[in-house]
């Protein structure tokens, strides 16, 4: 995620935050990838990104905007708004039927 190449480092923010992030499920690796995006949002590949154009490839957002899209996002699926939404559609026990996988788009109801 911090290679200078903007094609890679798009391809590894894609490969790392699929991987803990899916239909709005936090998983157990979530918070760890969470706290290490926000650690290097001011690293000078990430800070000095732009959203250029290599050609024959379609165009990019900055890596900047995408983990703190990213960020935004899975801090919302992890509020406790979002978690008291699903409670009230499914059930005070729809947490402990879903596991360690909890949440499970609950905000999109």
């Amino acid at each position: 995620m911090l290679n200078l190449d903007p094609v890679v480092r798009s391809a590894a923010t894609d490969d790392a935050l699929k991987e803990v992030t899916h239909q709005n499920t936090i998983y157990e690796a979530t918070v760890p990838v969470a706290f290490y995006v926000a650690a290097i949002l001011h690293h000078p590949a990430i800070a000095a990104d732009n959203s250029g154009h290599v050609a024959d490839l379609p165009p990019r957002r900055p890596t900047l905007v995408r983990l703190l899209e990213w960020l935004s996002a899975t801090a919302y699926d992890a509020d406790d708004e979002c978690v008291a939404i699903g409670e009230r559609h499914f059930s005070r026990a729809f947490l402990d039927e879903a596991g360690e996988c909890a949440r499970s788009e609950t905000c999109a109801l």
